[in-house]
């Protein structure tokens, strides 16, 4: 089992710069291995995981970088846990390359990947955002079914910024009705989408800052533990936890930073043109940066 480990480490430190190997310590989930007690950032390495496996460890652990060899790029999601553990920055300016292109992440590379950009600030945009994103993809999605689930995952990311971001931080709201289609922010946010050669990139960032990680990872556990037909809130009001647990089954890599008061990052890898079956039992990962609050 040791040697596991050491194999599990070597390929995580190759596929890292030198400088952020040298800093990184390495867990291999699969041996039982817990988080360590030092401050050192870590990034948690597996095979096979479950999905409920990957956000139970990081709610129970406070695991904040998750990443399956037996994922769809895994090396790219190393390079990508990289950033958000020593280049925070760079993942908050450029989070597309970042997950898309890691190695080369930048504001050239964000240029090129980014081919949907629009600002929203009202529920009455989101037909034509998610219609922009499917013109983008008409041509190289030949799937119907994957069309409809990139669709609907998108829709969900949007609706967390206009339906909950802004008003997670009253104690006495988890969010308003997503029945009222006329909801307008005073910020606006922003919806990102780029590909690359097998996998789709969408990113949402909204000002507000507001999202409490790890409150929602519990949230989604426990919709793994309970089921998502006994989560669901009838009223149409509620947390993003059943929405980010459907988000989470579609992806393959899914990414969460939060800057308090400023803003909130969400990401995710979606596989293209792959079939349900595989995309099934696909491993996943989960990224997640919390930058520290200001005094």
């Amino acid at each position: 089992m040791e040697n596991e480990q050491q194999n599990s480490g070597e390929w995580v430190k190759d596929a890292l710069k030198p400088a952020w190997a040298k800093q990184v310590s390495i867990i291999d989930l699969n041996s039982g291995a817990t988080a360590p007690q030092n401050e050192s950032p870590v990034i948690a390495v597996g095979s096979n995981l479950s999905p409920e496996t990957v956000i139970s460890t990081a709610a129970d652990q406070a695991l904040c970088q998750i990443v399956q060899d037996t994922s769809l790029d895994a090396k790219s999601a190393i390079v990508s846990s990289g950033h958000m553990l020593f280049s925070a920055e760079e993942f908050l300016q450029h989070p597309l390359s970042c997950m898309l292109d890691p190695t080369n992440s930048g504001p050239e590379a964000e240029k090129k990947i980014r081919s949907v950009d629009c600002q929203f600030n009202s529920s009455k945009q989101k037909i034509e955002v998610l219609q922009n994103l499917e013109d983008f993809l008409i041509q190289s999605v030949k799937r119907s079914s994957t069309m409809a689930e990139i669709l609907s995952v998108a829709d969900e990311m949007y609706s967390n910024a206009v339906f909950n971001a802004p008003f997670v931080n009253d104690e006495d709201r988890r969010g308003t009705s997503r029945t009222d289609g006329s909801v307008t922010v005073d910020r606006q946010a922003r919806f990102l989408a780029g590909r690359s050669e097998n996998a789709l990139g969408i990113v949402v960032i909204d000002q507000y800052g507001s999202l409490k990680i790890d409150k929602l990872l519990k949230k989604i556990q426990k919709t793994y533990k309970e089921g998502a037909d006994n989560t669901i809130q009838m009223d149409g009001v509620g947390g993003a936890g059943l929405g980010t647990y459907m988000i989470f089954e579609s992806c393959s890599s899914m990414y969460m930073a939060v800057k308090p008061g400023e803003l909130t990052i969400i990401g995710v890898i979606l596989p293209l043109n792959m079939s349900r079956k595989k995309k099934t039992v696909l491993s996943k990962n989960l990224h997640i940066l919390e930058v520290p609050s200001k005094a």
